[in-house]
Protein backbone atom coordinates (compact mmCIF):
# COMPACT_ATOMS: atom_id res chain seq x y z
CA UNK A 1 0.00 0.00 0.00
CA UNK A 2 1.49 3.64 -1.42
CA UNK A 3 2.17 6.52 1.45
CA UNK A 4 -1.34 8.49 -0.23
CA UNK A 5 -2.98 5.07 0.35
CA UNK A 6 -3.16 4.97 3.72
CA UNK A 7 -5.66 5.02 5.62
CA UNK A 8 -6.55 8.15 7.64
CA UNK A 9 -9.14 8.06 11.52
CA UNK A 10 -8.95 5.61 14.24
CA UNK A 11 -7.43 2.34 14.26
CA UNK A 12 -10.30 0.54 14.11
CA UNK A 13 -11.00 2.17 10.89
CA UNK A 14 -7.26 1.99 9.54
CA UNK A 15 -8.33 -2.34 10.23
CA UNK A 16 -11.57 -2.25 8.61
CA UNK A 17 -9.69 -0.98 5.46
CA UNK A 18 -7.05 -3.45 5.88
CA UNK A 19 -9.99 -6.08 5.74
CA UNK A 20 -11.68 -4.99 2.78
CA UNK A 21 -8.24 -5.18 0.95
CA UNK A 22 -8.41 -9.25 2.01
CA UNK A 23 -6.15 -8.73 5.40
CA UNK A 24 -6.91 -11.55 8.27
CA UNK A 25 -5.37 -12.01 11.61
CA UNK A 26 -2.93 -14.88 11.93
CA UNK A 27 -4.22 -17.38 14.31
CA UNK A 28 -0.97 -18.67 16.00
CA UNK A 29 -2.51 -21.00 18.48
CA UNK A 30 -2.32 -21.05 22.23
CA UNK A 31 1.21 -22.57 22.46
CA UNK A 32 2.41 -19.12 20.60
CA UNK A 33 4.35 -16.89 23.39
CA UNK A 34 7.07 -15.08 22.03
CA UNK A 35 9.59 -14.20 24.78
CA UNK A 36 9.29 -9.90 24.41
CA UNK A 37 6.01 -10.07 24.66
CA UNK A 38 6.22 -12.04 27.36
CA UNK A 39 8.72 -10.12 29.05
CA UNK A 40 6.73 -6.88 28.38
CA UNK A 41 3.21 -8.15 29.88
CA UNK A 42 5.68 -8.74 33.05
CA UNK A 43 6.81 -5.30 32.53
CA UNK A 44 3.31 -3.87 32.46
CA UNK A 45 2.18 -5.90 35.48
CA UNK A 46 5.36 -5.06 37.67
CA UNK A 47 4.38 -1.30 36.62
CA UNK A 48 0.64 -1.54 37.79
CA UNK A 49 1.95 -2.66 40.91
CA UNK A 50 -0.12 -5.88 40.52
CA UNK A 51 3.03 -8.46 41.10
CA UNK A 52 2.65 -10.66 43.55
CA UNK A 53 5.16 -9.37 46.65
CA UNK A 54 7.33 -12.77 47.58
CA UNK A 55 9.17 -13.34 50.50
CA UNK A 56 12.64 -13.20 50.62
CA UNK A 57 13.99 -16.69 50.14
CA UNK A 58 16.74 -17.55 52.43
CA UNK A 59 16.27 -15.31 54.96
CA UNK A 60 15.40 -16.85 58.64
CA UNK A 61 12.60 -14.99 59.86
CA UNK A 62 13.61 -15.54 63.52
CA UNK A 63 16.85 -13.77 63.42
CA UNK A 64 15.93 -10.95 61.23
CA UNK A 65 13.03 -10.70 64.17
CA UNK A 66 16.25 -10.81 66.90
CA UNK A 67 18.27 -8.49 65.15
CA UNK A 68 15.66 -5.55 64.35
CA UNK A 69 14.84 -5.87 67.84
CA UNK A 70 18.39 -5.64 69.47
CA UNK A 71 19.12 -2.76 67.23
CA UNK A 72 15.78 -0.87 67.80
CA UNK A 73 16.12 -1.97 71.01
CA UNK A 74 19.76 -0.30 71.61
CA UNK A 75 18.82 2.58 69.78
CA UNK A 76 15.20 3.15 68.71
CA UNK A 77 16.32 4.51 65.68
CA UNK A 78 15.47 2.72 62.60
CA UNK A 79 18.53 4.20 60.87
CA UNK A 80 20.88 1.73 62.76
CA UNK A 81 19.57 -1.26 60.51
CA UNK A 82 21.28 -1.87 57.41
CA UNK A 83 19.59 -0.97 54.62
CA UNK A 84 18.92 -5.48 53.17
CA UNK A 85 17.16 -5.20 56.90
CA UNK A 86 15.09 -2.56 56.43
CA UNK A 87 13.90 -3.91 52.95
CA UNK A 88 12.68 -7.33 54.39
CA UNK A 89 10.74 -5.48 57.57
CA UNK A 90 7.68 -5.95 55.66
CA UNK A 91 7.39 -9.45 55.92
CA UNK A 92 8.76 -9.40 60.29
CA UNK A 93 6.19 -6.97 61.27
CA UNK A 94 3.62 -9.25 62.00
CA UNK A 95 6.06 -12.72 62.50
CA UNK A 96 5.18 -15.24 63.63
CA UNK A 97 1.16 -15.17 62.65
CA UNK A 98 0.62 -16.94 65.68
CA UNK A 99 2.51 -15.10 68.74
CA UNK A 100 0.84 -11.22 68.14
CA UNK A 101 2.02 -10.28 71.83
CA UNK A 102 5.64 -10.67 70.15
CA UNK A 103 4.67 -8.68 66.65
CA UNK A 104 7.48 -5.59 66.30
CA UNK A 105 4.28 -4.08 64.69
CA UNK A 106 2.95 -3.52 67.85
CA UNK A 107 5.30 -0.27 68.40
CA UNK A 108 3.71 2.43 67.17
CA UNK A 109 7.09 4.45 67.10
CA UNK A 110 8.80 1.65 65.03
CA UNK A 111 6.07 1.71 62.94
CA UNK A 112 5.90 5.62 62.04
CA UNK A 113 9.90 5.15 61.15
CA UNK A 114 9.12 2.81 59.19
CA UNK A 115 6.80 4.80 57.17
CA UNK A 116 8.71 7.29 56.95
CA UNK A 117 11.42 5.34 55.57
CA UNK A 118 9.02 4.19 53.09
CA UNK A 119 8.03 7.74 51.83
CA UNK A 120 11.39 9.25 51.52
CA UNK A 121 12.78 6.39 49.45
CA UNK A 122 9.60 5.82 46.80
CA UNK A 123 10.07 2.62 47.37
CA UNK A 124 6.44 1.40 45.99
CA UNK A 125 7.31 -2.75 45.94
CA UNK A 126 7.86 -2.64 50.08
CA UNK A 127 4.64 -0.45 50.42
CA UNK A 128 2.68 -3.37 48.48
CA UNK A 129 4.64 -6.17 50.21
CA UNK A 130 3.54 -4.04 53.60
CA UNK A 131 -0.06 -3.68 52.09
CA UNK A 132 -0.02 -7.26 51.54
CA UNK A 133 1.23 -8.58 54.91
CA UNK A 134 -1.48 -5.99 56.60
CA UNK A 135 -4.36 -7.84 54.73
CA UNK A 136 -2.83 -11.00 54.95
CA UNK A 137 -2.81 -11.39 58.79
CA UNK A 138 -4.84 -8.32 59.31
CA UNK A 139 -4.06 -7.63 63.20
CA UNK A 140 -7.55 -6.91 64.40
CA UNK A 141 -6.15 -7.09 68.30
CA UNK A 142 -2.71 -4.79 67.61
CA UNK A 143 -2.50 -1.65 69.55
CA UNK A 144 -1.20 -0.13 66.44
CA UNK A 145 -4.14 -0.98 64.35
CA UNK A 146 -4.73 2.71 63.62
CA UNK A 147 -1.84 3.25 63.05
CA UNK A 148 -0.71 0.87 60.26
CA UNK A 149 -3.83 1.97 58.92
CA UNK A 150 -3.21 5.55 58.77
CA UNK A 151 0.81 4.68 57.44
CA UNK A 152 -0.75 2.54 54.44
CA UNK A 153 -3.29 5.48 53.92
CA UNK A 154 -0.95 7.88 53.65
CA UNK A 155 1.39 6.26 51.14
CA UNK A 156 -0.87 4.49 48.76
CA UNK A 157 -3.77 7.18 49.17
CA UNK A 158 -2.07 10.32 49.38
CA UNK A 159 0.49 9.49 46.61
CA UNK A 160 0.51 9.56 42.81
CA UNK A 161 3.14 6.65 42.38
CA UNK A 162 2.26 4.86 39.24
CA UNK A 163 3.14 1.20 40.51
CA UNK A 164 0.49 2.19 43.34
CA UNK A 165 -2.06 2.85 41.04
CA UNK A 166 -3.35 -0.10 41.17
CA UNK A 167 -4.01 -0.43 44.71
CA UNK A 168 -4.68 3.34 45.29
CA UNK A 169 -8.09 2.34 43.47
CA UNK A 170 -8.67 -0.74 45.28
CA UNK A 171 -8.62 0.29 48.30
CA UNK A 172 -11.13 3.65 47.55
CA UNK A 173 -13.61 1.53 45.97
CA UNK A 174 -13.17 -1.58 48.49
CA UNK A 175 -12.59 0.56 51.29
CA UNK A 176 -9.82 -1.68 52.51
CA UNK A 177 -8.11 0.98 54.75
CA UNK A 178 -10.79 1.86 56.60
CA UNK A 179 -12.33 1.45 60.23
CA UNK A 180 -14.47 -2.41 60.15
CA UNK A 181 -12.76 -3.06 56.07
CA UNK A 182 -13.55 -6.26 56.42
CA UNK A 183 -17.37 -5.52 57.23
CA UNK A 184 -17.46 -3.28 54.64
CA UNK A 185 -15.88 -5.61 52.36
CA UNK A 186 -18.82 -8.25 52.97
CA UNK A 187 -21.59 -5.58 52.76
CA UNK A 188 -19.67 -4.32 49.17
CA UNK A 189 -20.06 -8.38 47.99
CA UNK A 190 -23.27 -8.48 49.02
CA UNK A 191 -24.95 -5.52 47.33
CA UNK A 192 -22.66 -6.64 44.05
CA UNK A 193 -23.46 -9.47 41.76
CA UNK A 194 -20.37 -10.97 41.33
CA UNK A 195 -19.52 -14.38 42.83
CA UNK A 196 -17.14 -14.23 45.83
CA UNK A 197 -14.07 -15.32 43.07
CA UNK A 198 -14.64 -12.70 40.83
CA UNK A 199 -15.56 -10.11 44.07
CA UNK A 200 -11.86 -11.44 45.10
CA UNK A 201 -10.42 -11.32 41.98
CA UNK A 202 -11.12 -7.30 41.55
CA UNK A 203 -10.65 -6.34 44.84
CA UNK A 204 -6.72 -7.79 44.12
CA UNK A 205 -6.92 -10.84 46.71
CA UNK A 206 -5.20 -13.21 44.52
CA UNK A 207 -2.15 -15.01 45.07
CA UNK A 208 -3.01 -16.05 48.96
CA UNK A 209 -4.44 -13.35 49.96
CA UNK A 210 -7.84 -14.90 49.48
CA UNK A 211 -6.87 -17.27 52.36
CA UNK A 212 -5.55 -14.21 54.64
CA UNK A 213 -6.93 -12.93 57.81
CA UNK A 214 -8.84 -9.81 56.19
CA UNK A 215 -10.84 -11.99 53.85
CA UNK A 216 -11.47 -14.36 56.73
CA UNK A 217 -12.94 -11.63 58.69
CA UNK A 218 -15.16 -10.75 56.36
CA UNK A 219 -16.47 -14.51 55.64
CA UNK A 220 -17.32 -14.06 59.39
CA UNK A 221 -19.11 -11.52 58.98
CA UNK A 222 -21.25 -12.92 56.17
CA UNK A 223 -21.92 -15.77 58.15
CA UNK A 224 -23.39 -13.32 61.08
CA UNK A 225 -25.52 -11.69 57.98
CA UNK A 226 -26.85 -14.85 57.35
CA UNK A 227 -27.76 -15.83 60.94
CA UNK A 228 -29.13 -12.77 61.67
CA UNK A 229 -31.69 -12.96 58.60
CA UNK A 230 -32.40 -16.44 58.75
CA UNK A 231 -33.59 -15.57 62.05
CA UNK A 232 -35.71 -12.77 60.91
CA UNK A 233 -37.03 -14.69 58.10
CA UNK A 234 -36.06 -12.00 55.94
CA UNK A 235 -33.72 -14.23 53.66
CA UNK A 236 -34.78 -15.96 50.33
CA UNK A 237 -33.27 -19.32 49.35
CA UNK A 238 -31.48 -17.88 46.43
CA UNK A 239 -29.75 -15.42 48.91
CA UNK A 240 -28.64 -17.97 50.98
CA UNK A 241 -26.89 -20.20 48.58
CA UNK A 242 -25.20 -17.59 47.28
CA UNK A 243 -23.88 -16.65 50.90
CA UNK A 244 -22.94 -20.22 51.47
CA UNK A 245 -20.95 -20.11 47.96
CA UNK A 246 -18.49 -17.98 49.29
CA UNK A 247 -18.34 -19.49 53.21
CA UNK A 248 -17.33 -22.56 51.00
CA UNK A 249 -14.59 -23.56 48.52
CA UNK A 250 -14.30 -26.82 46.69
CA UNK A 251 -16.66 -28.51 49.30
CA UNK A 252 -15.03 -27.61 52.77
CA UNK A 253 -15.42 -24.50 54.69
CA UNK A 254 -13.29 -21.53 53.05
CA UNK A 255 -11.84 -20.99 56.54
CA UNK A 256 -11.66 -24.15 59.03
CA UNK A 257 -10.85 -21.42 61.61
CA UNK A 258 -14.96 -20.21 61.54
CA UNK A 259 -16.49 -23.69 62.16
CA UNK A 260 -17.56 -23.01 65.46
CA UNK A 261 -18.93 -19.44 64.82
CA UNK A 262 -20.43 -20.34 61.19
CA UNK A 263 -22.59 -23.49 63.13
CA UNK A 264 -23.60 -21.25 65.40
CA UNK A 265 -24.85 -18.40 63.23
CA UNK A 266 -26.54 -20.80 60.77
CA UNK A 267 -28.33 -23.16 62.99
CA UNK A 268 -28.94 -21.06 66.34
CA UNK A 269 -32.20 -19.51 64.24
CA UNK A 270 -33.32 -22.76 64.33
CA UNK A 271 -32.81 -24.44 67.73
CA UNK A 272 -36.60 -23.95 68.99
CA UNK A 273 -38.09 -24.00 65.93
CA UNK A 274 -38.12 -25.15 61.92
CA UNK A 275 -36.59 -24.14 58.87
CA UNK A 276 -38.92 -23.76 55.52
CA UNK A 277 -38.12 -26.82 53.49
CA UNK A 278 -37.14 -24.43 50.96
CA UNK A 279 -34.20 -23.17 53.84
CA UNK A 280 -33.27 -26.59 54.96
CA UNK A 281 -32.68 -27.80 51.84
CA UNK A 282 -29.66 -25.99 51.29
CA UNK A 283 -28.43 -25.56 54.49
CA UNK A 284 -28.50 -29.60 55.21
CA UNK A 285 -26.32 -30.49 52.51
CA UNK A 286 -24.01 -27.60 53.00
CA UNK A 287 -23.76 -29.10 56.48
CA UNK A 288 -23.43 -32.75 55.28
CA UNK A 289 -20.44 -31.80 52.78
CA UNK A 290 -18.15 -29.37 55.40
CA UNK A 291 -19.24 -31.12 58.52
CA UNK A 292 -20.17 -34.36 57.88
CA UNK A 293 -22.86 -36.16 59.82
CA UNK A 294 -22.82 -35.58 63.65
CA UNK A 295 -24.17 -39.18 64.44
CA UNK A 296 -21.11 -40.33 62.97
CA UNK A 297 -18.04 -40.16 65.18
CA UNK A 298 -15.72 -39.73 62.05
CA UNK A 299 -17.14 -36.75 61.62
CA UNK A 300 -14.87 -34.20 62.84
CA UNK A 301 -16.56 -31.22 61.26
CA UNK A 302 -18.66 -31.02 64.79
CA UNK A 303 -16.24 -30.92 67.28
CA UNK A 304 -16.84 -28.89 70.46
CA UNK A 305 -19.91 -27.98 68.79
CA UNK A 306 -22.66 -27.23 71.22
CA UNK A 307 -25.11 -30.16 71.49
CA UNK A 308 -28.08 -27.55 70.66
CA UNK A 309 -27.24 -26.64 67.52
CA UNK A 310 -26.03 -30.30 66.40
CA UNK A 311 -29.69 -31.08 67.70
CA UNK A 312 -30.51 -28.97 64.71
CA UNK A 313 -28.92 -31.07 62.16
CA UNK A 314 -29.64 -34.54 63.76
CA UNK A 315 -33.43 -33.26 63.06
CA UNK A 316 -33.16 -32.23 59.49
CA UNK A 317 -31.19 -35.60 59.31
CA UNK A 318 -34.01 -37.73 60.83
CA UNK A 319 -36.41 -36.02 57.93
CA UNK A 320 -34.07 -36.98 55.30
CA UNK A 321 -33.86 -40.22 56.40
CA UNK A 322 -37.41 -41.02 56.88
CA UNK A 323 -37.88 -39.17 53.21
CA UNK A 324 -34.49 -41.29 51.93
CA UNK A 325 -36.42 -44.85 53.50
CA UNK A 326 -39.31 -44.39 52.18
CA UNK A 327 -38.45 -43.44 48.63
CA UNK A 328 -36.02 -46.18 48.25
CA UNK A 329 -38.72 -48.78 49.25
CA UNK A 330 -41.04 -47.35 46.48
CA UNK A 331 -38.58 -48.47 43.90
CA UNK A 332 -37.11 -52.07 46.42
CA UNK A 333 -39.86 -53.23 48.34
CA UNK A 334 -42.85 -53.23 45.87
CA UNK A 335 -46.06 -53.11 48.31
CA UNK A 336 -48.77 -51.01 48.95
CA UNK A 337 -48.05 -51.50 52.55
CA UNK A 338 -45.44 -48.86 52.26
CA UNK A 339 -47.62 -45.96 51.67
CA UNK A 340 -49.37 -46.57 55.37
CA UNK A 341 -46.06 -46.41 56.99
CA UNK A 342 -44.60 -43.87 55.48
CA UNK A 343 -48.23 -41.93 56.90
CA UNK A 344 -48.02 -43.77 60.13
CA UNK A 345 -44.17 -42.53 60.95
CA UNK A 346 -44.77 -39.41 59.23
CA UNK A 347 -46.79 -38.59 62.06
CA UNK A 348 -44.70 -39.24 64.85
CA UNK A 349 -41.93 -36.88 63.21
CA UNK A 350 -44.20 -34.39 62.91
CA UNK A 351 -44.54 -34.64 66.93
CA UNK A 352 -40.90 -34.56 67.95
CA UNK A 353 -40.82 -37.93 68.53
CA UNK A 354 -38.49 -39.76 66.39
CA UNK A 355 -34.82 -38.41 67.48
CA UNK A 356 -32.69 -40.56 65.64
CA UNK A 357 -32.76 -42.84 62.94
CA UNK A 358 -29.90 -44.84 61.01
CA UNK A 359 -30.40 -46.77 57.71
CA UNK A 360 -29.38 -50.39 57.24
CA UNK A 361 -29.07 -51.28 53.58
CA UNK A 362 -28.46 -54.65 52.12
CA UNK A 363 -26.48 -55.13 48.97
CA UNK A 364 -28.67 -54.10 46.14
CA UNK A 365 -30.66 -51.39 48.11
CA UNK A 366 -27.13 -49.66 48.84
CA UNK A 367 -26.28 -49.33 45.47
CA UNK A 368 -30.02 -47.92 44.35
CA UNK A 369 -29.12 -45.42 47.69
CA UNK A 370 -25.86 -44.60 46.25
CA UNK A 371 -27.37 -43.04 43.33
CA UNK A 372 -30.94 -42.07 44.98
CA UNK A 373 -29.84 -40.36 48.81
CA UNK A 374 -29.49 -36.89 49.34
CA UNK A 375 -25.44 -37.85 50.22
CA UNK A 376 -25.51 -41.20 48.63
CA UNK A 377 -24.80 -44.50 50.95
CA UNK A 378 -22.13 -42.88 53.09
CA UNK A 379 -24.45 -42.06 55.62
CA UNK A 380 -26.13 -45.49 56.24
CA UNK A 381 -25.04 -49.09 57.28
CA UNK A 382 -24.72 -52.17 55.30
CA UNK A 383 -27.19 -55.63 56.47
CA UNK A 384 -24.50 -58.23 56.15
CA UNK A 385 -26.03 -61.55 54.03
CA UNK A 386 -27.29 -64.47 55.81
CA UNK A 387 -30.58 -66.36 56.30
CA UNK A 388 -33.52 -64.32 55.89
CA UNK A 389 -31.84 -61.50 54.30
CA UNK A 390 -32.11 -60.68 50.65
CA UNK A 391 -30.44 -57.94 48.77
CA UNK A 392 -32.90 -55.88 48.59
CA UNK A 393 -33.56 -55.28 51.86
CA UNK A 394 -33.59 -52.50 54.38
CA UNK A 395 -34.10 -51.12 57.80
CA UNK A 396 -35.04 -48.23 59.24
CA UNK A 397 -33.63 -47.98 63.12
CA UNK A 398 -35.39 -45.61 64.75
CA UNK A 399 -34.99 -44.17 68.97
CA UNK A 400 -38.41 -43.17 69.83
CA UNK A 401 -38.31 -41.64 73.16
CA UNK A 402 -36.52 -43.90 75.19
CA UNK A 403 -37.16 -46.62 72.71
CA UNK A 404 -35.23 -48.44 70.18
CA UNK A 405 -37.26 -49.38 67.02
CA UNK A 406 -36.56 -51.12 63.51
CA UNK A 407 -38.85 -51.08 61.49
CA UNK A 408 -37.96 -54.04 58.32
CA UNK A 409 -38.86 -53.46 54.72
CA UNK A 410 -41.33 -56.10 52.60
CA UNK A 411 -42.93 -58.57 55.22
CA UNK A 412 -40.97 -57.67 58.15
CA UNK A 413 -41.86 -56.70 61.44
CA UNK A 414 -41.54 -53.66 63.46
CA UNK A 415 -39.96 -54.23 66.96
CA UNK A 416 -39.18 -51.81 69.78
CA UNK A 417 -36.66 -52.65 72.28
CA UNK A 418 -37.00 -50.84 75.88
CA UNK A 419 -34.19 -48.98 77.36
CA UNK A 420 -31.68 -50.96 79.62
CA UNK A 421 -32.41 -53.72 77.06
CA UNK A 422 -28.73 -55.50 76.14
CA UNK A 423 -30.30 -56.52 73.22
CA UNK A 424 -31.23 -53.21 71.79
CA UNK A 425 -29.76 -52.57 68.66
CA UNK A 426 -26.62 -50.31 68.80
CA UNK A 427 -27.48 -47.14 66.38
CA UNK A 428 -24.06 -46.20 64.22
CA UNK A 429 -22.56 -49.22 63.14
CA UNK A 430 -21.10 -49.46 60.13
CA UNK A 431 -22.95 -53.53 59.54
CA UNK A 432 -25.13 -55.08 61.31
CA UNK A 433 -26.11 -58.99 60.84
CA UNK A 434 -30.14 -59.80 61.01
CA UNK A 435 -30.37 -61.57 64.34
CA UNK A 436 -28.57 -57.99 66.18
CA UNK A 437 -31.56 -56.66 64.52
CA UNK A 438 -34.88 -58.96 65.32
CA UNK A 439 -33.32 -60.51 68.49
CA UNK A 440 -34.98 -59.51 72.39
CA UNK A 441 -37.56 -57.49 71.72
CA UNK A 442 -40.02 -56.35 74.03
CA UNK A 443 -43.07 -55.56 71.59
CA UNK A 444 -42.72 -56.76 67.90
CA UNK A 445 -45.93 -56.57 65.37
CA UNK A 446 -46.39 -57.57 61.57
CA UNK A 447 -48.11 -55.37 59.22
CA UNK A 448 -51.38 -56.73 58.56
CA UNK A 449 -54.62 -55.20 58.11
CA UNK A 450 -53.28 -52.06 57.21
CA UNK A 451 -56.24 -50.34 55.80
CA UNK A 452 -58.37 -50.81 58.43
CA UNK A 453 -55.56 -49.14 60.66
CA UNK A 454 -55.32 -52.62 62.68
CA UNK A 455 -51.53 -52.92 63.08
CA UNK A 456 -51.27 -48.91 63.30
CA UNK A 457 -53.25 -49.06 66.11
CA UNK A 458 -51.51 -52.19 68.30
CA UNK A 459 -47.69 -49.90 67.56
CA UNK A 460 -49.67 -46.68 68.52
CA UNK A 461 -51.38 -48.26 71.48
CA UNK A 462 -47.81 -49.80 72.75
CA UNK A 463 -46.10 -45.98 71.88
CA UNK A 464 -48.56 -44.34 74.38
CA UNK A 465 -48.19 -47.08 77.25
CA UNK A 466 -44.49 -46.30 77.20
CA UNK A 467 -44.49 -42.46 75.98
CA UNK A 468 -48.02 -41.26 77.23
CA UNK A 469 -48.43 -39.66 74.06
CA UNK A 470 -51.47 -40.58 71.56
CA UNK A 471 -51.23 -39.45 68.45
CA UNK A 472 -55.24 -39.93 66.85
CA UNK A 473 -55.92 -42.43 63.46
CA UNK A 474 -57.05 -39.20 62.02
CA UNK A 475 -52.92 -38.43 61.71
CA UNK A 476 -51.67 -41.31 61.25
CA UNK A 477 -53.80 -42.95 58.31
CA UNK A 478 -53.55 -41.95 55.18
CA UNK A 479 -56.55 -39.69 54.50
CA UNK A 480 -55.15 -37.88 57.65
CA UNK A 481 -52.23 -36.43 55.28
CA UNK A 482 -48.78 -36.35 55.86
CA UNK A 483 -45.38 -35.06 55.12
CA UNK A 484 -44.59 -37.01 52.13
CA UNK A 485 -47.62 -37.37 50.28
Amino acid sequence: MSQNMAPRGSFMERLQVLRELGWRPVNLGDDFQPRHIQRAAREVVNLLGDAEPRPPRGVDFDQLVDRVRAAWGEHAYLATLNKWDLRHLPWILFYPPDREESWLGDDPQLVRQYGRWLAQGHRPHLIIALLHQYLANYPMELSTLDTVRALLRDLILDGDNLRLQRWRDRCKAFQLLEGGGPERMATAWWDSRRTADQFLAEAGFTGGLDSGKFVQEATAAIARRLGNQLAHGSISSEELARGLAWIERDGALRFAALRIPTAEALLAPFERGNASPEIEAILRPFFLRCYGDPRLPRSTGWANIDERYKSVMRRWLVRLDLDDFFRLLDKTALDRQWQYRKTFWSAYLERDLISDTWIVLGSQAATIARRTFEHGDRAAARLLSGPGVLPNHSVLLMRLGRMTVAEWSHMGKCRFWLEGNRDAPAMYREKYRRTELVSGAEFEQVHVGAERGRWQGRISDWIYQQTGVRISSHNYMPSGGGRWH
